[in-house]
């Protein structure tokens, strides 16, 4: 019998995939569109300044949050939120918010309208 916390973590998990797949194609689309006004050289400059933007905030998150800080090895298996160590590395109260959350709850067209709508 599959456990109700694996459950859950898959439904988040899928949830997940939708949110990264849409943010991917977002900055996807509008990195084709700067390079058609953008010149080789400014191109090149824009894409190290992203990338050195892209490292500080991940860095920032993996040091407020441990369970990030060890699943950046594992984001490529499938259903990584429990099948890496992602669960163990949540303190208790994270755990219980996790387990509580209703996945039937997420309204992926408010996601969608404003991505940091499910921040705290």
């Amino acid at each position: 019998m599959e456990d109700f916390r694996e459950t859950n973590f898959k439904k988040i998990q899928q949830l997940l995939d939708k949110c990264v797949a849409h943010e991917y194609g977002m900055k996807t689309n509008a990195l084709a569109l700067k390079r058609e006004y953008l010149t080789e050289a400014q191109m090149n400059d824009y894409i190290r300044q992203e990338i050195f933007n892209v490292t500080e905030n991940l860095v920032s998150l993996c040091q407020k949050n441990r369970a990030l800080h060890n699943i950046r090895f594992d984001i490529l298996m499938p259903d990584c939120l429990w099948e890496s160590g992602f669960f163990e590395n949540l303190s208790f109260d994270e755990r219980k918010k996790y387990i509580s959350f209703q996945c039937s709850s997420f309204d992926m067209d408010k996601y969608l309208q404003s991505s940091t709508c499910y921040d705290e």
